[in-house]
């Protein structure tokens, strides 16, 4: 691979005959790394995250790399957030590694480094590449999630018509003012976790997300044109939202309202995100879990589709 400084907002790049602008915003500026597949800017954050060891290997798989986002997301202009990736990414049904074109992430035994710290630029463009494409390579989305995850989100936006549950993430939804959102997912905790996240101590949760918040907080300081960040359920709401409120000052307002015999709550406020004022909206049941009944979900969307409008508008 090779890789190119960015020094600039817009550098202009020459191969032979070819001549490319490549535009990068000022926050995320670092380097561009070339590979056959295109370009990736690797941005110092995205390196930091890449070579993180902060955590207790007893808790994360020191090979199954740190997720920073999923998908196209220093293009989107609105995120869900939840907790962390499940291990279901890095892994079979028999717990056998992904590989060929089945790996969704490149592990830390995909690259020469010793240890994370020892990945360079050209390693974490890699990672990079493969986050960025995670929703448009064929069959490698983790479907039991974000199946369910993209049909809510084109509900939300009066688009469950679609057959195609991704849209979301890959061309995006319409609003009812033809604003186009285009979703990336990104966890409040970077790792998948050696046991799923219900199954660890609060001891083990506490330093987790300790460690991961700043990363988050960064990431939402650096992206301009980020129009909403939406919540997928309590656990992660109160893990995110308790970042979102102590570092960018988020108020949210609670409304509860029953949900076939299930009180539930929505919250909503807005944060400052680099220049920009962003709605965000959480709810507390999880829409991926496989928990909540259709009749229940159509009553949950209705709740969420009023909030986020009201929080768009106002943006």
């Amino acid at each position: 691979m090779e890789r190119i400084r960015v020094i600039s907002i817009e550098s202009r790049l020459n191969f032979g005959n070819n001549t490319a602008i490549i535009n990068v915003d000022s926050e995320l500026a670092g380097t561009l790394v070339l590979t056959e597949g295109g370009t990736t800017v690797v941005s110092e954050l995205a390196v930091q995250i890449a070579r993180c060891r902060r955590c207790d290997h007893g808790s994360i798989v020191p090979d199954w790399l740190p997720v920073s986002y999923f998908g196209e997301y220093q293009s989107s202009n609105a995120w869900v957030l939840s907790i962390n990736p499940s291990g279901r990414e890095f892994v079979d049904q028999n717990d056998q590694p992904l590989a060929g074109a089945r790996q969704r992430f490149r592990r830390l035994s995909d690259f020469e480094a010793g240890g994370r710290t020892q990945l360079c630029h050209s390693d974490v463009g890699d990672v990079l590449a493969h986050q960025d494409t995670y929703f448009t390579r064929p069959g490698v989305a983790y479907r039991p999630f974000f199946n369910r995850l993209g049909r809510f989100l084109s509900a939300v936006h009066d688009q469950s018509d679609t057959e195609d549950a991704l849209l979301p993430f890959t061309n995006g939804v319409s609003s009812d003012t033809r604003d186009v959102y285009r979703y990336a997912h990104l966890d409040i905790v970077k790792c998948a976790t050696s046991r799923p996240w219900n199954l660890l101590s609060g001891g083990e949760k506490q330093q987790l997300t300790a460690n991961c918040s700043g990363y988050l907080e960064q990431q939402l300081r650096g992206q301009s044109g980020l129009r909403i960040v939406l919540i997928n359920g309590r656990t992660a709401f109160e893990h995110c939202g308790r970042v979102l409120a102590d570092r960018l000052g988020y108020k949210p307002t609670e409304l509860t309202f029953n949900m076939e015999g299930v009180t539930s709550s929505v919250w909503k406020g807005r944060i400052r995100a680099n220049t920009s004022d962003v709605g965000v909206v959480g709810w507390s049941p999880n829409v991926v879990n496989g928990h909540v009944s259709s009749s229940q979900m159509g009553k949950l969307v209705d709740v969420v589709r009023r909030e986020v409008s009201e929080v768009s508008e106002r943006g």
